[in-house]
């Protein structure tokens, strides 16, 4: 914990309490407002629109709210209006609240978005619409002038800055409980019911896992595996998927996600509310749906990243990738892959002949500004910028070509001094004496892991390998091995490295670094690379 910079009591720590970490949502600037107004639209029996994202953020926000005011607060002219990632992009926009005055709306929550709506504000105070905004996001110059704006970033006496848009969503939902006179039980009740939807959306939306955060996603992991108070729909979609172990991170992040994203991603974010806001055989179609739509991400994906690898030129220090074939919503997903994999950073884009704009996602190794490099073609670009660790760009194919040149200048110039050699950044090592289950446990309870807690990445110095093969499908996936550190014997698996089999012979002797996973009475590790030795 010291080595990554955690100040919190170890006991705090491990087993996180609302006492310890809970900040009263009051301290939320304008949260009276946000009160007063929903207060007042129940009780005049007004029509509330919750507007959200198209990301697992989005959805699950807008879940918990819909839950929240049509169930527990007994108010069922509530309706959800979620935004197509390619027709409507990002945020609400002037039209949406044109067609919601026209459906008879009265008052418009936004969730997930609306920090950046200022002109957007503007317009529902013209159309005599009102509107509440609550985001997490940073705001510009100017804060919308809506009727409230719920945000940890424009409220100074918040102290935690990093909760998403779902833990917003919660935080005023648990105050407003007060404000309704929900009883002591039935608070506990309601607060255990929507923990869910709030631990799902910060780990997928990459918020650090400290502090509330932290709270939210243990407390709800150790009241899921309870199975009590949980979402019926959420069970369904539990048990569905096929999780039979004790659901960690791990699950949400590699599981849970993909699925609710593949909605938004692929088709509509509205099939991925749907798996979420039905049950039982009414859930059954919803769920078989979003997993057809992730299997068709997957293969489109790996189609893209195929086509990504072929186009690429090796030899320059920005890989850049893309044709009129390119799926807007796999581009990002695509460049993150190429610089995982060649650790340089990457441009993926799709190229609308009909318009002849280019829409490009960026990412970069850790080393590297991608917001440097966007800013050396800033003239050439129409717009630019960077949302949740991704950066993207839009530009007319008449000056692609140019802008690529200036950026791969850039890259040119910086590049070579630096080098771009992937480097494996280590916990610490850990020594033969330390490798009993115990010990190994002792280290889970640093869990849930994520932004801010990454996993830990140890280093076991001089192990001589004992046996080592290819196995998963067809015996061509990964490379499992069978260790001997000092006389201490433990399994390793190396994923998606078959190629890598030759290289490999009984009696060498590697350094080995790679996660800690834990089962029943049993530990091993995830390799993440394997070296000749450490440098100091």
């Amino acid at each position: 914990m010291c080595i990554r910079g955690i100040c919190d009591d170890h006991d705090d720590f491990f087993s996180p309490t609302f006492r310890q970490y809970w900040i009263t949502p009051s301290l939320l600037s304008d949260f009276d407002l946000w009160v007063d107004r929903i207060i007042a639209a129940i009780e005049r029996g007004e029509k509330i629109a919750i507007f959200g994202d198209y990301d697992v953020d989005g959805v699950t926000s807008s879940w918990l709210l819909y839950v929240f005011i049509r169930n527990m607060c007994k108010h069922p002219q509530v309706t959800i209006r979620l935004p197509n990632r390619l027709e409507d992009g990002y945020g609400i926009k002037s039209y949406h609240l044109d067609e919601m005055k026209a459906a008879g709306i009265d008052l418009v929550i936004t969730v997930d978005n609306g920090i950046t709506s200022v002109q957007e504000a503007l317009h529902a105070k013209e159309i005599w619409l009102d509107m509440v905004i609550t985001d997490h996001h940073k705001q510009l110059d100017e804060i919308p002038q809506a009727i409230a704006v719920i945000n940890p970033q424009t409220s100074p006496d918040y102290e935690f800055k990093g909760i998403c848009g779902v833990g917003v969503a919660f935080k005023v939902a648990v105050g407003m409980m007060k404000k309704l006179w929900f009883s002591d039980k039935r608070m506990q009740q309601a607060t255990r019911y929507l923990l869910p939807m709030v631990a799902i959306g910060t780990v997928a939306d990459c918020v650090p896992l400290v502090g509330e955060n932290r709270l939210f996603v243990k407390q709800w992991l150790e009241y899921l595996n309870t199975r009590q108070w949980v979402p019926e729909s959420l069970l369904g979609f539990i048990d569905h998927i096929g999780i039979k172990q004790e659901i960690d991170s791990f699950h949400i992040w590699y599981m849970i996600w993909p699925r609710i994203n593949a909605g938004g991603r692929m088709v509509s974010p509205y099939d991925s509310l749907w798996t979420l806001l039905h049950h039982g055989e009414s859930q059954k179609k919803h769920l078989e749906n979003i997993d057809n739509l992730n299997t068709q991400r997957r293969q489109i994906q790996e189609k893209m990243f195929k086509q990504a690898e072929d186009q690429v030129n090796h030899d320059h220090y920005l890989l850049i990738s893309g044709g009129e074939d390119f799926h807007e919503w796999v581009v990002g997903i695509v460049s993150g892959r190429l610089t995982e994999r060649y650790h340089k950073p990457s441009l993926v884009y799709k190229h609308n002949a009909e318009t002849g704009m280019i829409v490009a996602s960026l990412r970069g190794p850790s080393y590297f500004s991608v917001i440097e490099m966007l800013y050396c073609a800033r003239s050439l670009l129409d717009r630019y910028g960077w949302h949740k660790q991704a950066w993207w760009l839009t530009v007319h194919k008449d000056k692609f070509e140019e802008a690529c040149a200036l950026m791969q200048g850039y890259c040119d110039g910086i590049m070579p001094q630096w080098g771009h050699e992937r480097e494996s950044q280590i916990d610490t090592i850990i020594l033969p004496h330390e490798m009993t289950y115990q010990s190994m446990q002792s280290v889970m309870k640093l869990a849930p892991f994520g932004m801010g807690n990454a996993e830990p990445v140890f280093a076991w110095p001089d192990v001589m390998i004992a046996s080592v093969r290819k196995v998963g499908k067809r015996g061509n996936g990964h490379l499992k091995f069978t260790l001997n550190y000092d006389g201490v014997i433990f399994d390793a698996m190396w994923w998606s490295k078959w190629i890598r089999l030759t290289d490999f012979e009984v009696g060498q002797t590697w350094t080995l670094i790679g996660k800690l996973k834990s089962e029943p009475g049993n530990w091993y590790v995830v390799v993440e690379d394997i070296i000749l030795k450490l440098e100091s």
